[in-house]
């Protein structure tokens, strides 16, 4: 793993993203849905750029990784020895962009805030307006539950 990691970071350092690791998302992703047209929707691709980056993947390692059938995909053995590796490359490269950021002095992650309807539709915009000005590179985004059931016993 060591050196996957290594031959990633040399990749980040010389080109500044993370382009090499697109395919290995996509590989994730299609592992998870068992379908490329649902990978393509998920990530903002076409479907046959999906199942060429696949393909090309499956060149490049020397075997193939999926089964394909009418219904959608499914991982070959093969496939299913290299997706945890796959993962931890991934959650890796999520870690050292932090790190990078953070060394640059911004500061990167996620907060999850739930909270009654009244609160989101008020509170949560102006909050994010001042995150927003205070550190340039957040994002918010929303979700409402369909009811909220009170954590107290």
């Amino acid at each position: 793993m060591c050196g996957a990691v290594f031959c990633f970071l040399c990749v980040f350092v010389k080109r500044g993203c993370d382009m090499e690791l697109t395919k290995y998302e996509i590989f994730a992703d299609a592992a998870k849905t068992g379908n490329f047209t649902k990978t393509a929707d998920r990530m903002g691709y076409t479907q046959p750029a999906v199942s060429r980056t696949l393909r090309l993947l499956e060149q490049e390692l020397g075997f193939p990784l999926f089964v394909r059938q009418k219904n959608g995909v499914e991982l070959t053995s093969s496939g299913q020895m290299i997706l945890p590796y796959v993962r931890n490359l991934l959650a890796e490269e999520k870690l050292l962009a932090q790190q990078v950021s953070e060394i640059r002095g911004i500061h990167t992650g996620r907060l999850t805030i739930a909270c009654f309807a009244s609160v989101s539709r008020v509170l949560l915009p102006l909050s994010s307006r001042h995150s927003r000005r205070r550190i340039p590179a957040s994002r918010s985004s929303s979700w409402r539950a369909a009811r909220m059931t009170s954590c107290a016993g």
